[in-house]
């Protein structure tokens, strides 16, 4: 299940990112001069926590199995407009 969420999670990103990067190219076609900038950040968190969503669980998490990062990409026009897309994930 866990294997089937991620593939779902990946696809359903690309899909977000395709559609916004389509989406201001139609607003602002007549634009030819845009700048991306990425950001990439670790959001795990440093100290076990309890995990919203597992009400079985009596304890807070005991190992990490992969980081969680939070990705930005921001698009800025010619004018200064900025366009900004967060994911969050593995």
């Amino acid at each position: 299940m866990h294997f089937v969420m991620t593939l779902f999670t990946r696809r359903f990103q690309r899909i977000v990112l395709l559609c916004a990067a389509a989406t201001v190219t139609l607003l602002h076609a007549e634009e030819t001069e845009w700048r991306a900038t990425f950001h990439k950040a670790n959001i795990t968190p440093k100290n076990p926590v309890f995990m919203a969503g597992y009400a079985s669980r009596d304890r807070p998490f005991e190992s990490v199995e992969a980081d969680l990062f939070a990705k930005a990409m921001v698009l800025t026009d010619a004018e200064g407009h900025q366009v900004i897309l967060i994911t969050t994930g593995k």
